[in-house]
C-alpha cells in the first residue's frame, strides 16, 4: 500500500475510534480541560470577579451533554447547537448587561496590558459590573471555547486548540504572571491528547488497545501531569516566576542593547570592581559646551541587592496623574529646564548630538536640564519619570535634543526665583506649582522605601531620626550624610564582598570600601531615611575639564573611565538634582551653594509646594479627578479599528494559507490516481473512494466496504464492485494491472464523486470543492 492510501486507511480507522464511547468521553474531558484552562486564563487578564466553580461545573456540563448528544442524538447538528444554545440562553433570558460586562471585561485586559507594559491604556465608559454578571457573561465564554474545541476534536485535528492553549497560557505569563492552576488544566489535556493519538494510531495499524497497553500508554503521562502540577503549584511561585523572568529580561537586554563593564546597571551584585579600560563609550558635540551629569539607568526600587526601575504594575497605577501631567507637557526629566524658562534665566539653547559608539544602547543619556528631543522619543503614553524612551529592537546609537545651561551649579537661585515669585505670568507661576504639588506627592509615595534590614543598618549609623517635618532640611542631611561616608568608607576600585545579602549593610558595616556604586547606593538610601526622596543613578560624566578650551560643535570623546554611579533627590519645587558622595569625584562637577540650614526656603519648600492650588488656572488643564478615565477615549476608536485591522489582516492570510494547503494536498492525491504506475493508481484511487464513503456517512467504516450492499444510485453498486475486484488484485497479487482496469476506478472515482454533488446543496459543494478541497 502506497504511503497515500495509508494516510488514508489510518484517517479511517481513527475516524472509526473516534466514534468509540471511550474517545467519547476522551474528547468530552479534553475539551473540558483545554477550555477551562484558557477560560481561567482570560478571567485571569481581565481581572475578572467570577465564581470559579460555576464557571468549572457548567464548562465540564456542556462539554460531556454536547458530545454525548453528538454519538446519540440522531441530529448531529445538536453536537453544535448546545453550548450556542447555552451561550445564547445566557445572555439573552437573563438580566445581563451585556454591553456593559463586555466593556469591564475590554477595560480589565486593557488595564492588565498597561501593567505588563507601563503603558497608560485608553478605557470604555461603563458601570461597574457585578460577580453574578460576568459569571454569568464568562459562561457564555466558556460555552462558545467548548464549541471550538469541540469542533476541532471531532475532526482529529486537536493541534489547533492544544497550540492556542499553549500560546494563552505563556501570554498570560509573560502579561499577568503563572496561573499554576489553569496551567496544569492545560497541560493536562495535552498529555490526554497524547494519549488519545496513542490509541487512535494503535487502531489504525491493527494493535491491541487492552488495558495493559493502554496502562503502558498511560503511566508516562501521568508522571508529566504529576510534575506538571508539582513544577505549577509548588515550584514555581509567582515570586520565582517573577525572579525568572527579570532575569530573562536583563539577560535579553545585554543581548539587544549591550552591557556596560564598568557599571552593573542597577545589578549590585555584579559590582565586583571597577576597572575603565578608556574605551569609547560616548562621542558627544555641543553647540555650547558645557559640564552635565547625563543620566543612563535610574533606579527607583532597592531590594537588596539591585536597584531597578518601578515595576510597570505599579506605575500603572498612576496612570490618571501621568496621563494629565503629559497633557500638560510636564516630564520629571525635564523639570528644570521648564522652571528655568519660566523664570527667564540668561542661557542659550544648546543643541547636543550623542553619537553611542560603546554604552549600552538601552538608554537615553540625557543632562538634568533636557528640553527637548528631535527624535521623537517622548511617548506621551509612557508611564515614566525617569528619561525618554528608546524604541527599537536595538536600542538608538545616534539622537539630538536640546538642553538649557548647566542648571545644576544654579539651582539654588532656580529656588529663590520660584518662591520670591519672579515669573512675571502669575497664572504660568500658579500652574506650575500646582502640577509639581501632584508630581511631588506620587514622588514620596514611591521614592522613600527602604529595606527594614537596611533601615536597621541606617538607623545605627545615623541615629534615630524623627521630625515634625516632612523631611529634614536638605542641607543638613547632605552634609551629615557626606560626614558619616567620608570619615567611616575608603574608596576602593577593588572592594571586598561582604557576607551580608544586603548590598548597603556588606558596605556600611562590613567591608567599609566601595567606588561610585557604593556610595550611590548608600547616600541615595540615606537621603530616603530623612524623608527626602531619592535613587540611584548611572551615567557619564562630561566634566569641566573636559570641556574647556572645547570649541563650539567639537567632538568631545567620553571613554568608560568617566562612567560613574550617584544617588539623586528631589527638591521640592525644583526637580531631580545629583548628589556626589563618592570622595573623589565631589569636587570634579561644579556645583552649587547649598542653602544654610537657617534658610526660610529650605525650611519651606515641602510645605510650599504641597499645597495644591484650589482653582485651575490659564493654560494647564484641570487637576486629575474622577472623570481622568473617560479623558482616555479620544484615540479608543482609532484603537478598536486598528486591532479590528490586524485581526481581519491575519485571518485572511490564515484563510489564504489554509486554503493554499488543501489545494495543494487535493492536488497531489488527484495526481497519485493518474500516474504511470496502473498498481499504485488503482490502490490510491479506490482508497479516496473510501475515504469519501465515509466522510459523507455512506458507510460507518472501512469494513463495510466488503458488503454488496453500497447503493448511493441506481448501478453504483456495479461498479464499486469492479473497482473493489480490481484493487484486490493489484494490492494483494503480483498480477500486472493493466490500463483498462485502472481506467475503471477512476471512473468509480467520478461517479462517487458526481453522486455526493447531486445530494449536496450549493454552498455545501462550495465548501467541498474550494474551502476544504475535498474532491474536484
Amino acid at each position: 500500500m502506497t504511503e497515500n492510501n495509508s494516510y488514508i486507511k489510518s484517517a479511517v480507522f481513527k475516524s472509526e475510534y473516534n466514534s468509540t464511547a471511550e474517545c467519547t468521553i476522551l474528547n468530552a474531558v479534553v475539551t473540558f480541560l483545554i477550555s477551562f484552562g484558557v477560560l481561567q486564563q482570560l478571567v485571569t487578564v481581565t481581572k475578572a470577579d467570577c465564581s470559579q466553580a460555576i464557571l468549572a461545573l457548567t464548562t465540564a456540563a456542556v462539554s460531556f451533554a454536547m458530545f454525548i448528544a453528538g454519538k446519540y442524538s440522531k441530529l448531529k447538528i445538536t453536537f453544535y447547537l448546545l453550548p450556542v444554545a447555552v451561550a445564547g440562553a445566557i445572555l439573552l433570558t437573563v438580566n445581563v448587561n451585556i454591553v456593559n460586562v463586555f466593556s469591564n471585561t475590554v477595560n480589565g485586559l486593557l488595564n492588565t496590558v498597561g501593567e505588563c507594559f507601563g503603558v497608560i491604556m485608553p478605557q470604555l465608559q461603563c458601570g461597574e459590573a457585578s460577580a453574578v454578571e460576568s459569571t454569568l457573561f464568562f459562561t457564555a465564554v466558556s460555552s462558545v471555547l467548548v464549541l471550538l474545541n469541540a469542533m476541532c476534536f471531532n475532526r482529529s485535528i486537536a493541534v489547533l486548540p492544544a497550540a492556542l492553549a499553549v500560546v494563552t497560557v505563556l501570554l498570560s505569563a509573560f502579561v499577568q504572571g503563572i496561573n499554576a492552576a489553569s496551567t496544569v488544566l492545560v497541560f493536562s489535556a495535552m498529555v490526554l491528547i497524547l494519549y488519545k493519538g496513542r490509541l487512535c494510531n494503535a487502531a489504525a495499524v491493527g494493535r491491541s488497545n487492552s488495558v495493559w497497553n493502554k496502562a503502558a500508554t498511560f503511566a508516562p503521562m501521568v508522571v508529566f501531569t504529576v510534575a506538571v502540577i508539582v513544577v505549577g503549584c509548588v515550584g514555581f511561585s509567582n515570586t520565582s516566576a517573577k525572579g525568572l523572568k527579570n532575569g530573562i529580561q536583563s539577560s535579553a537586554n545585554d543581548v539587544l542593547y549591550g552591557s556596560t563593564a564598568s557599571m552593573p546597571q542597577g545589578r549590585l551584585n555584579n559590582a565586583q570592581s571597577y576597572k575603565p579600560t578608556n574605551k569609547p563609550m560616548l562621542k558627544v558635540v555641543m553647540s555650547s559646551p558645557q559640564s552635565y551629569y547625563l543620566r543612563g539607568f535610574v533606579g527607583g526600587t532597592y531590594n537588596g541587592s539591585s536597584w531597578r526601575q518601578p515595576e510597570n504594575k505599579k506605575l500603572y497605577k498612576s496612570a490618571d496623574l501621568f496621563y494629565w501631567l503629559h497633557r500638560n507637557n510636564f516630564y520629571g526629566y525635564n523639570q528644570l529646564s521648564v522652571l528655568s524658562k519660566q523664570l527667564n534665566k540668561d542661557g542659550s539653547e544648546n543643541r547636543i548630538i550623542i553619537n553611542n559608539v560603546g554604552a549600552s544602547t538601552q538608554y537615553m543619556y540625557t543632562p538634568y536640564e533636557l528640553d527637548s528631543c528631535s527624535y521623537s522619543l517622548v511617548n506621551k503614553n509612557k508611564i515614566t519619570d525617569t528619561a525618554p524612551v528608546i524604541l527599537g529592537a536595538f536600542g538608538q546609537h545616534s539622537y539630538t535634543y536640546t538642553a538649557v545651561d548647566n542648571q545644576v551649579k544654579q539651582y539654588t537661585s532656580l529656588l529663590s526665583g520660584l518662591y520670591n515669585n519672579d515669573i512675571d505670568d502669575k497664572a504660568a507661576a500658579d500652574g506650575y506649582m500646582n502640577i509639581e504639588s501632584h508630581y511631588s506627592d506620587y514622588v514620596y509615595e514611591n521614592y522613600l522605601y527602604i529595606p527594614q534590614k537596611t533601615k536597621t543598618t541606617l538607623e545605627g549609623m545615623l541615629g534615630g531620626y524623627k521630625s515634625s517635618e516632612k523631611h529634614l532640611q536638605y542641607s543638613t542631611a547632605k552634609q551629615s550624610i557626606l560626614n558619616v561616608l567620608s570619615s567611616s568608607m575608603e574608596y576602593s576600585t577593588e572592594p571586598d564582598k561582604g557576607s551580608s545579602d544586603d548590598f548597603a549593610t556588606a558596605f556600611l558595616q562590613e567591608t567599609h570600601q566601595g567606588y561610585s556604586v557604593h556610595f550611590a547606593t548608600a547616600a541615595a538610601l540615606m537621603l530616603r531615611y530623612y524623608g527626602i526622596p531619592a535613587r540611584y543613578v548611572e551615567g557619564y560624566l562630561i566634566t569641566p575639564d573636559d570641556v574647556k578650551d572645547t570649541l563650539s560643535n567639537s567632538e568631545i570623546v567620553i571613554d568608560d573611565a568617566h562612567s560613574h554611579a550617584w544617588a539623586e533627590y528631589y527638591l521640592d519645587g525644583v526637580g531631580w538634582l545629583p548628589f556626589e558622595a563618592t570622595p573623589p569625584y565631589i569636587d570634579v562637577m561644579e556645583s552649587a551653594e547649598d542653602i544654610s540650614p537657617s534658610s526660610s526656603n529650605d525650611s519651606n519648600v515641602s510645605n510650599n509646594s504641597s499645597s495644591k492650588q484650589d482653582n485651575p488656572t490659564e493654560g494647564y488643564e484641570q487637576e486629575p479627578d474622577d472623570d481622568s478615565l473617560l479623558q482616555r477615549n479620544s484615540d479608543f476608536i482609532n484603537i478598536i479599528i486598528y486591532v479590528l485591522l490586524v485581526i481581519a489582516l491575519l485571518a485572511v492570510f490564515a484563510g489564504v494559507f489554509i486554503l493554499l494547503k488543501n489545494r495543494l494536498k487535493r492536488n497531489r492525491l488527484y495526481a497519485s490516481f493518474n500516474t504511470e504506475n496502473n498498481k499504485a493508481s488503482v490502490i490510491n484511487g479506490f482508497g479516496f473512494c473510501v475515504y469519501l464513503l465515509i466522510r459523507f456517512k455512506y458507510i460507518n467504516s472501512e469494513r463495510d466496504i466488503y458488503s454488496e450492499n453500497i447503493i448511493i444510485t441506481k448501478g453504483y453498486t456495479k461498479k464499486f464492485l469492479q473497482a473493489f475486484n480490481i484493487y484486490q488484485a493489484a494490492r494483494y497479487s503480483n498480477h500486472t494491472v493493466e490500463q483498462q482496469q485502472a481506467e475503471k476506478v477512476l471512473e468509480l472515482i467520478d461517479a462517487t464523486v458526481s453522486c455526493i454533488k447531486k445530494k449536496r446543496s450549493f454552498i455545501q459543494k462550495f465548501y467541498d470543492i474550494f474551502i476544504a478541497c475535498v474532491y474536484k
